[in-house]
């Protein structure tokens, strides 16, 4: 049985048989939010979209351009661990910027996804504003409020639950808007008081007026190794 099920929205990343589009590109990138496959690797037609394989809570290419350039249209895309192939398929890519989500469905066992996001990289009409999405692949039955603290502002994200092995993609890939700055994440489960300690305290994001970024929560609640969780702030740059 294949051990990845693909997530797409219709029109945007498809299995087809379509001849390749040639002359046009997408950009594509990919982050690792599993919890057991610490050396994730991406070939997509023959060519390494991860020179060295991804560990968990990384992305690929550089904080500054994740993304990586490939041919739009119909291509080959293998991913492995180590030398064992977990995917290995012929897709058909518009052309257009997408993220690529690979996780697990269950906190047991190696279930693996991957959620397939197109992403808007539209600016905000206003310069002083970013642009962030929050992204819960860690799997486990709570239901989360994200607290972004700064000394001006606090942004509220309520009621966001795991995205489990079949996400509405058209929900997870928008972007919301708040005012550029430092902020300070916080995950507490939803219900508790936010007085009390979270579930999960990060560092420092500073969002640029104008930046547009993914926060992607992954790991396993309770573990201190590789799998704990993290958050992972992927920038978005506009080329």
């Amino acid at each position: 049985m294949n051990r990845f099920l693909w997530s797409c929205l219709a029109g945007a990343i498809v299995f087809s048989s379509c001849k390749k589009n040639v002359g046009t590109v997408s950009r594509l990138l990919v982050h690792n939010a599993t919890l057991a496959t610490a050396d994730l690797s991406v070939i997509w037609n023959g060519a390494s979209l991860t020179p060295t394989a991804l560990a968990q809570g990384k992305t690929s290419g550089t904080v500054a351009e994740p993304y990586q350039l490939v041919p739009a249209g119909t291509n080959n895309i293998i991913m492995k661990s180590g030398g064992t192939v977990l995917l290995d398929k012929n897709i058909y890519g518009a052309p257009a910027n997408f993220s690529l989500l690979v996780y697990d469905t269950s906190l047991s066992s190696a279930t693996l996804n991957v959620a397939v996001l197109t992403d808007d990289l539209t600016l905000p009409d206003t310069t002083s504003l970013a642009k962030c999405r929050f992204i819960d692949c860690v799997p486990d039955t709570n239901v989360v409020d994200v607290i972004l603290l700064n000394s001006v502002d606090t942004v509220s994200i309520t009621g966001v639950g795991f995205i489990g092995a079949n996400p509405t993609v058209s929900t997870l890939q928008t972007f919301g808007t708040l005012k550029s700055g430092t902020y300070s994440p916080f995950i507490y489960k939803t219900g508790t008081a936010f007085t009390a300690a979270p579930l999960f305290a990060g560092n420092n994001i500073t969002l640029g007026p104008q930046q547009i970024c993914t926060l992607v929560y992954s790991g396993k609640p309770g573990s201190t190794g590789a799998d704990s969780l993290k958050l992972a702030a992927i920038f978005h740059p506009v080329n």
